[in-house]
């Protein structure tokens, strides 16, 4: 009968912690800190390129989702920096200067990207180079490229597939 008893108690004791067990649920992780921050961008004036700028730049876009780290922050950051130099490049401006400045405290985090664009660069000459001997079938320079205009990326492309177009036109491969 005894040891009925302890079996019973020790079976009785199992249950309960099994019981206790099986209603205890696991914690779920805190969410992480949001790390807000305010991000400024200095050295272009409110003008056609930082607007034009401002809503491609991820670390203003996301600014209502802000990252739960500082290395997420800074990636954010990084890819921004690499993005207003080969935008400002591609408008012209090689000799541009981007650097980002990250102040973590006070709270909220501050982010600066310093812009110096630079002297935007313009076009001094177009050459064509023929290998064939005559040339004076051959379609002139396309009229967008002008001597004195901002280099461009788009209109330097659209020149030189204006070119090679009028140049397969007139059946030269």
């Amino acid at each position: 009968m005894r040891m009925l008893r302890r079996t019973v108690l020790l079976l009785g004791v199992v249950l309960l912690s099994g019981n206790a067990i099986a209603k205890k649920k696991p914690q779920a992780e805190a969410p992480a800190e949001e790390l807000r921050y305010e991000v400024t961008l200095e050295g272009l004036k409110k003008d056609e390129l930082a607007k034009a700028l401002e809503p491609s730049l991820r670390t203003f876009a996301l600014q209502d989702r802000p990252p739960a780290t500082m290395a997420q922050l800074e990636q954010r950051v990084e890819g921004d920096t690499a993005f207003i130099t080969n935008t400002l490049r591609s408008l012209g401006f090689y000799a541009a200067d981007v650097t980002q400045v990250i102040t973590p405290e006070p709270l909220p985090v501050k982010v600066t990207f310093r812009v110096n664009k630079g002297p935007q660069y313009r076009l001094g000459s177009v050459t064509a180079r023929y290998t064939v001997d005559d040339v004076s079938a051959l379609p002139p320079l396309n009229p967008s490229l002008k001597i004195g205009h901002p280099i461009r990326a788009e209109r330097v492309k659209g020149g030189e597939r204006a070119m090679l177009g009028a140049l397969a036109n007139q059946g030269y491969p």
